[in-house]
């Protein structure tokens, strides 16, 4: 998600990879740090309950990158966006619905 969040903010005028491959590097880092602080610190999950809050995930991200077809909108930004938007809330609503025990 964060990789994804952070391909958005790639500038597209830049022939330069490096900046590209550093905003997406940050992007995925700062992924990792809230996904640890936001759900792996917090919820005790089990495998199968982890397992579903991937799959969630993914088929939010996949309803997510329909929007932009549905509503005829051609721009890769837009595309990025309601991906990344449309995994997290696919995360969060999965979450919701497995109801993992709080960490101690």
């Amino acid at each position: 998600m964060g990789v994804m969040t952070g391909g958005g903010a790639v500038p597209t005028d830049n022939p330069n990879g490096r900046v590209g491959s550093g905003i997406l590097t940050g992007g995925f880092l700062a992924g990792l740090g809230i996904g640890d602080r936001m759900l792996a610190r917090q919820f005790d999950f089990t495998e199968g309950q982890a397992m579903l809050v991937r799959v969630g995930s993914a088929a939010g991200a996949l309803m997510g990158f329909a929007m932009p077809i549905a509503f005829d909108i051609d721009n890769g930004r837009a595309v990025l966006a309601f991906g990344s938007l449309g995994a997290i809330r696919g995360a969060a609503a999965t979450t919701g619905t497995v109801r993992p025990t709080r960490s101690r």
